[in-house]
């Protein structure tokens, strides 16, 4: 996106906001109602596009970085899915 257009980093810090306010208590995002490891897929891809730090506390949800919460979906055959296993430690 052109960082030089003040309208540009409005609208992209505007989306920043609602990504952060639609993340949920345990830090993972809603698909419908269920939580969905894809829709926390795409808010980390975001996040990595913008140079925005995982440690961003507007994305920090019971001590868990949006990567660890990902991370969280991890399947007993190692692939991403599903339903949410828990924290990580």
């Amino acid at each position: 996106y052109r960082q030089d257009q003040p309208a540009c980093q409005l609208a992209v810090q505007n989306g920043i906001s609602y990504l952060a306010s639609m993340q949920q208590e345990d830090g993972t995002y809603l698909d419908g109602n269920k939580t969905s490891s894809t829709a926390v897929s795409k808010v980390l891809t975001a996040l990595i596009a913008l140079d925005i730090p995982l440690d961003d506390e507007r994305f920090v949800k019971s001590g868990e970085t949006i990567d660890e919460v990902l991370l969280g979906f991890t399947r007993v055959d190692g692939g991403v899915g599903g339903e949410r296993l828990g924290t990580t430690n």
